[in-house]
């Protein structure tokens, strides 16, 4: 999978006793804020119609009739959005269309499915120590967060010398840079933090 101009790799485990049932996402934690959840769900081509068969039987019942039997309008929503670049906001247009009745996004995410359909995450530090891991990547940020991990390494090498700094001594103050470290490439945006007496 390619994340931010990085290939990241895929582990597959079965198992449905272990918690990292299914297909592993290995994410070095300088990328994990770029992850979009919601697109790598869909992940796995494989398991598209069977993800959505599952999200289908989990709807509300005032929508959830309108398409019996499930497994007929799984196949039609998977022709109609397998070629989609998000597939989850054109399910949740099909639905929309198909039952007469407004769905969202967040109603799609909220609903239930088996845990192996939904990518694990494992986010490794540039050490290739894990720092957290999961199906749910808020979790995940906030646990970090939490933690005191930071979620990008300083940028003061490739900005402007590292020091304290009482006037404008380093030239213009770049809005984006991108950083390679061990081998993972990211965009950081520098800032500078006010410290009274000097930045």
């Amino acid at each position: 999978i390619e994340v931010s101009g990085n290939h990241l790799s895929l582990s597959y485990t079965f198992d449905p006793s272990r918690e990292d049932d299914g297909v592993t996402i290995t994410v070095p934690l300088p990328l994990l804020t770029a992850l979009d959840q919601s697109r790598l769900a869909w992940c796995v081509p494989g398991w598209h119609l069977e993800r959505i068969t599952e999200l289908l039987r989990a709807l509300p019942k005032s929508l959830r009739k309108n398409l019996l039997p499930i497994t007929q309008s799984a196949i039609r929503a998977l022709a109609e959005v397998r070629d989609q670049q998000d597939i989850s906001q054109a399910l949740v247009r099909w639905i929309t269309r198909v039952c007469g009745e407004a769905f969202t996004i967040d109603q799609l995410n909220a609903l239930t499915i088996s845990a192996y359909l939904n990518p694990y995450f494992r986010i490794e530090n540039v050490k290739g120590q894990v720092v957290g891991e999961g199906r749910d990547l808020r979790a995940i940020i906030r646990k970090i967060h939490l933690e005191g991990a930071r979620l990008g390494p300083s940028t003061a090498a490739e900005g402007m010398p590292a020091g304290q700094y009482r006037s404008w001594t380093f030239g213009l103050l770049p809005e984006i840079i991108e950083v390679v470290r061990s081998g993972v490439r990211y965009h950081v945006y520098p800032s500078l933090s006010d410290q009274q007496d000097h930045v």
